[in-house]
């Protein structure tokens, strides 16, 4: 059996966020394997955390909210 696919939100502070909850409920009433997590990360740490999150953590996809977006953006390859 393949394990789920992985997901996160990255923010800082994220303790508030709703989103894990939100997409693994979703995932679950379509029966899709997922887990989501929220990943607290301060501003000079995030670029180091998205790397680790997509390639030691097998990422397959991420949200970011604030402080985080403008770095997001100066991240994005794609």
């Amino acid at each position: 059996m393949s394990q789920p696919s992985r997901y996160a939100v990255f923010g800082h502070p994220i303790g508030h966020t709703q989103s894990p909850r939100i997409h693994q409920l979703f995932a679950a009433q379509f029966e899709i394997a997922l887990t989501y997590e929220a990943i607290d990360a301060a501003p000079e740490a995030f670029a180091e955390a998205v790397q680790r999150f997509f390639v030691a953590g097998n990422g397959h996809g991420a949200n970011v909210t604030l402080p985080h977006k403008g770095a997001a953006f100066a991240l994005a390859d794609e």
